[in-house]
């Protein structure tokens, strides 16, 4: 049964730095259309927000609210004559008929200083489902980064690599010059035009937690996405029929796996043996030489096998490679030797 009243709330904020702060939340008003929501500080109104879908988690928790596109709401405010000071974030969600109804309020403490920012992928950007890398910066106000956790759908999605990437352009500003960080998640498979939120908690090595401001992405499918990484190294070229082997040469290959090959002239056979095709450290280094290899050698005919699947095989597909999945692991004499047939 629906709720018969309003419901919403700000549901939390982050300071990015003295005089910015985002402020999200979500507001269901019934039959009623959300036509704007009305930010306030200690009561007196500062902004508006133009509502989109609601995050992934109230679209679960709430079940009135899946399928609206006026929901979700967020606005970004300047506080800078409030840094330092706890502060009261309330809402007004503004009906088409022009009836207002508060939300519940967040109770906030307005930081002097930068903590980070997710930046790759964008809020509101349009991905795939799979694997996607996240990319920003961060430096805690007081002590060194000790690790950086990432939720996606409000789920445990890994600790990001963190001072990982050079940022010059924050060394201007006063931070650390390598406050770069990244990771890989796996977005999962929503309805199409489903929104998703990732956001993250820097840790310090003091223990001390900061959480940045989330990210929400909507997940359509592939056809649909142009190019769904702006990073021009991770770019994936789709001609999976355009290699064919010929030649007379060898190669051979490792990053917790070995290829070797062998082929005539210009061309390459590659066979590629690693253990498993899921997330993991040895696993994107193989991916990241294959997806260099694969994109730039004229004729490569490659084949991966790995003794699990997971979700680098998409892009191993999509490269070009043939994928054959076989268990390594045999407990009988006859298993073993018709295993070793086949690989």
């Amino acid at each position: 049964m629906l709720p018969r009243r309003a419901v919403g709330a700000v549901q939390g904020a982050v300071c990015e730095c003295a005089d910015e702060v985002d402020v999200w939340g979500w507001a269901w008003l019934g039959r009623d259309e959300v036509a704007a929501v009305i930010l306030r500080v200690d009561g007196k109104v500062v902004a508006s927000a133009m509502p989109g879908p609601p995050p992934l988690d109230v679209e679960r928790g709430r079940p009135e609210t899946r399928g609206s596109q006026r929901c979700g709401w967020r606005v970004r405010v300047d506080l800078s004559d409030r840094a330092g000071c706890a502060v009261v974030l309330g809402a007004l969600a503004v009906s088409a008929r022009g009836m207002t109804v508060p939300l519940a309020p967040w109770h906030f403490t307005v930081g002097p200083v930068k903590a980070g920012r997710i930046e790759q992928p964008s809020d509101g950007a349009v991905v795939a489902p799979g694997r996607v890398r996240i990319a920003g910066w961060a430096t805690p106000p007081a002590r060194p980064v000790g690790c950086i956790e990432v939720r996606v759908a409000g789920e445990y999605a890994g600790l990001a690599r963190p001072m990982a990437i050079p940022r010059p352009d924050l060394a201007r500003s006063g931070l650390r010059s390598v406050a770069g960080f990244e990771h890989v998640v796996t977005i999962p498979k929503t309805p199409d035009g489903g929104t998703v939120r990732i956001d993250a908690d820097v840790i310090s090595i003091d223990g001390e937690r900061l959480r940045l401001a989330p990210v929400d992405v909507r997940v359509t499918s592939p056809a649909e996405i142009v190019d769904v990484t702006p990073d021009p190294a991770s770019r994936v070229v789709a001609s999976p029929h355009a290699r064919t082997p010929h030649g007379n040469g060898n190669g051979n290959g490792n990053g917790n796996g070995n290829g070797n090959g062998n082929g005539n002239g210009n061309g390459l056979n590659l066979a590629v043996f690693t253990h498993q095709l899921d997330i993991g450290g040895g696993q994107l280094y193989l991916q990241e030489l294959l997806r260099h290899l694969l994109r730039d050698a004229p004729a490569i005919a490659c084949v991966v096998v790995a003794a699990q699947d997971g979700p680098l095989r998409t892009e191993l597909e999509t490269l070009g490679a043939e994928v054959h999945i076989v268990d390594f692991t045999v407990a009988v004499r006859d298993a073993y030797e018709a295993r070793v047939a086949e690989l």
